[in-house]
């Protein structure tokens, strides 16, 4: 009997809920039609606002937030808003890849870049992507073919941009390069977040952000290998360069402390887990104390 009231319980708040969802999407076609009638930029903020909303509320809606955060960039261009906007689409191909939206959502951010931001690096990887990846979708061929002039494979125009980083013969580095190298390699693995070449992509990435002092960028990406490519062979590395950033870069010995105890409870055998250990025992040592007490053990 308990369990018979329990499933009807389920069902009814299921059913509240699926209700609920159903008055939140009429809400937000309506305020829709609105905008497009009157493109008031109070309305069209407001609209906006609804789509996060409902990001927020039902997170596993992934087609329909993939085309909120679409339609959204689209309401930002019109705002004349567009790196907002293209963090829209990003957040779209991060959060929600693979829906029936990604190609759109990834051939307007093309468009962007190359319209609106004056990159046509970033556009010309999309596109190239795109070929590689979504060949027979509407209006794909079409853009791959009108970049010109033709580029190299991706694979050796990524080679190429990241050997230009350091080409300078005096040891100085190229930042602009390197940012758009870094972007590049993190859109390669929006559309291709399933692909362990990605994963390697996002490493030289982070080694990157890490050479040239990009802590933070570096952190982040080092958190993506290590969740999103856990069976990549570098994925215990990324954890253990993020301790070792956060330890000796940043000096946050607690998130530091975290990491180390985290990584060796997870690959006790692994190559690095001597060091993470060492590095853990010493954590709040300076140099001397490090040192004598490398020699007691030596003894």
């Amino acid at each position: 009997m308990r369990i018979t009231f329990l499933l009807f319980l389920s069902i009814m708040l299921f059913s509240a809920c699926s209700n609920d969802q159903q008055k939140t999407r009429k809400v937000i076609l309506d305020m829709e039609k609105k905008v497009e009638e009157n493109p008031d930029p109070i309305l069209t903020n407001e609209l906006i606002r609804q789509y996060m909303l409902y990001r927020i509320n039902y997170p596993q809606d992934r087609d329909l937030n993939s085309r909120h955060l679409y339609r959204t960039a689209a309401l930002r261009i019109r705002l004349d808003r567009p790196n907002e906007a293209a963090k829209s689409l990003i957040e779209a191909l991060m959060y929600y890849p693979g829906t029936s939206n990604t190609v759109n959502n990834a051939l307007l951010l093309a468009a962007i870049y190359q319209e609106e931001l004056k990159d046509p690096i970033s556009s010309t990887t999309i596109y190239q992507l795109l070929q590689e990846v979504f060949p027979n979708e509407k209006g794909v061929q079409e853009k791959y073919q009108a970049i010109s002039p033709p580029p190299p494979p991706l694979e050796d125009r990524m080679t190429d941009m990241r050997r230009a980083i350091f080409a300078d013969s005096l040891g100085n580095f190229d930042l602009e390069t390197a940012i758009y190298f870094i972007h590049s390699c993190e859109l390669i693995a929006y559309l291709k977040p399933g692909d362990n070449n990605s994963a390697n992509w996002l490493n030289q990435a982070a080694e990157t952000a890490r050479s040239l002092k990009r802590n933070s960028q570096a952190l982040q990406l080092y958190e993506w290998i290590y969740t999103k490519f856990p069976e990549y062979e570098k994925a215990a590395q990324a954890l253990f360069l993020k301790g070792f950033i956060l330890d000796e870069e940043l000096n946050q010995k607690e998130e530091a402390k975290a990491i180390y105890e985290l990584f060796i409870q997870r690959y006790p055998d692994d190559g690095f887990a001597d060091d993470a250990q060492f590095l853990l025992d010493n954590l709040n040592s300076n140099e001397e104390e490090i040192i004598n007490r490398f020699e007691e053990q030596q003894k």
